[in-house]
């Protein structure tokens, strides 16, 4: 190998009749484009989607945030239910604790499925992930205990490692003239998911007592008042494994996977020091196993995965407070809404979603750029938490009721018009996790390893997943029962992390993504 040859020059080179691939180190991506640099140039026809796939893909990705999202109306309720406090201001605790062993499961093992999907291939793991969403789902909504409903979301996490997996199919069926299109996917069967989950468990609990004198209306029901909203989850998702078994495509190519980025730079950093060619080939012939702590080295994926894990605490952390903040008494910071409203309230969101993502997110992404839209987005979740207590503070003015926090007729219109306008920021927000996926495409190390490149983004936002609910459910506990800062101290907190993220979201203009 010649000495003179730069470590971020690419090299293509044959060896006993195989080629090896030196990777361009500096360049985050060869099939990235950004808007700046195609203005003023002739546009590159667009590649067809694949849109078979791409539905089949979309409908077994649905189940998962159905059963995800259909314990959000009712999880407060049964933590009441369940007797697990007799404070009020601490069942957002327990409700948070709840949402939060999910990821914590899922961190766990989200990195292996997807190197296993590296392996093995994208449709095993897709079955397994949607085998425990099932399992989960159906005794989550038999529990009798605190340590029952956490150990069948436990399980739920643990076996999920689809999010990264579908990820990874998504980037291996599109290039970079439409994956713009292509991935908003994940995104929008998620806001889908978060429409159908919360009706199906706002308005399905309690079958025995909504609709008496009825097959409904039995002893099984009546024990179990959650039951029934579970149970459509698992059919849903039973429905969803067969489709995936009888339809979904494996996308893992073929060919044994080229080496990693890391060797690339430890081979033409020897030849830089070691002109003996037979020594640099048997190290780039060397197969190396690539580690966390390879992947993270790369700067540009360190800090594009660092936005990301920022982005899942404020957004996971909003998901759970807003439900208990809607549950909450007006008199404790609250909204004082029953569980089917709460519901409707999500299922609102994720409508809203669906129609700003697959409109919304192509053309401004083509307009401003994948790095200059995910910074502009980033700065509206201060905003987004501080608009919770300016909301209760207004709606005191029309409580005509304190014992049951009611309000009057004007003040239930000024709630949810404040509710709606609450929803509509955090969707539009919420744009930044499709672009979240098209950065760290664009920064990983090797496109050769992207089930272990987006393992390793997914287990660092199941992370971000486990704090998020339980830090924002805590603080509010905290904030109320202690009255820290008249109640808001959970506020301040969280607009301080938007704020933080804002920040983080900046610094990726240095890489060039």
């Amino acid at each position: 190998m010649p000495q003179d040859i730069a470590e971020n020059e690419p090299l293509l080179k044959k060896t006993d009749g195989s080629r090896v691939l030196v990777r361009e180190i500096s360049s985050s991506s060869a099939d990235t484009q950004r808007a700046s640099e195609t203005r003023g140039r002739p546009k590159t026809p667009s590649t067809p989607l694949p849109l078979k796939q791409l539905f089949v893909l979309g409908l077994v990705r649905l189940a998962e945030p159905i059963n995800f999202t259909l314990i959000f109306p009712f999880v407060n309720q049964m933590m009441v239910d369940l007797k697990v406090t007799e404070e009020s201001s601490e069942i957002g605790f327990y409700s948070g604790l709840v949402d939060s062993c999910f990821a914590v499961a899922q961190c766990c093992t989200i990195l292996q499925w997807g190197r296993l999907s590296d392996r093995v291939g994208r449709r095993p793991v897709i079955f397994i992930g949607l085998l425990g969403s099932i399992i989960s789902v159906f005794f989550f909504g038999h529990s009798k205990n605190l340590a029952w409903a956490l150990t069948s979301r436990s399980i739920a996490g643990a076996l999920s490692g689809n999010v990264a997996v579908i990820q990874s199919i998504l980037s291996e069926i599109t290039d970079s003239t439409n994956e713009a299109k292509a991935m908003p996917l994940n995104s929008l069967t998620w806001n889908l998911g978060c429409i159908i989950g919360p009706i199906i468990g706002g308005n399905l609990l309690y079958p025995a007592k909504r609709w008496p004198n009825t097959p409904l209306d039995n002893a099984w029901f009546r024990e179990f008042p959650y039951a029934l909203p579970c149970a459509v989850g698992a059919s849903i998702g039973l429905a969803a494994l067969t489709l995936a078994y009888t339809s979904l495509q494996e996308t893992r190519w073929k060919k044994h996977t080229l080496k990693s980025n890391v060797v690339t730079v430890i081979a033409s950093r020897e030849a830089s020091h070691n002109p003996n060619p037979s020594q640099v080939e048997s190290l780039r012939s060397t197969p190396k196993k690539t580690t966390v702590r390879d992947i993270l080295a790369y700067p540009p994926l360190r800090d594009t995965i660092m936005a990301g894990f920022l982005q899942s605490i404020l957004a996971t952390g909003y998901d759970v407070v807003f439900a208990l903040v809607c549950f909450s008494p007006i008199s404790l910071g609250g909204f004082s809404r029953s569980p089917a409203e709460i519901g409707y309230a999500f299922a609102f969101g994720g409508l809203l979603s669906l129609l700003i993502l697959p409109f919304g997110l192509p053309s401004l992404q083509r307009r401003y750029g994948t790095v200059s839209l995910y910074y502009g987005l980033s700065m509206f979740w201060p905003f987004i938490y501080l608009m919770f207590p300016l909301l209760n503070m207004i709606v005191r003015h029309f409580v005509i009721d304190e014992e049951n926090c009611t309000l009057s007729i004007e003040g239930t219109y000024v709630l949810w018009t404040g509710i709606a306008v609450l929803i509509l920021m955090t969707r539009i927000t919420s744009m930044s996790f499709s672009l979240n996926i098209m950065l760290v495409k664009a920064a990983a190390p090797d496109k050769e390893m992207l089930g272990s490149t987006f393992g390793v983004s997914q287990t660092i936002a199941c992370i971000a997943r486990a704090i998020g609910p339980i830090l924002a459910s805590s603080l509010f506990a905290a904030s109320v029962d202690r009255q820290i800062l008249g109640g808001n101290a959970v506020w301040l907190v969280m607009a301080s992390i938007g704020l933080w993220g804002f920040l983080q979201a900046r610094s990726l203009y240095c890489h060039n993504l």
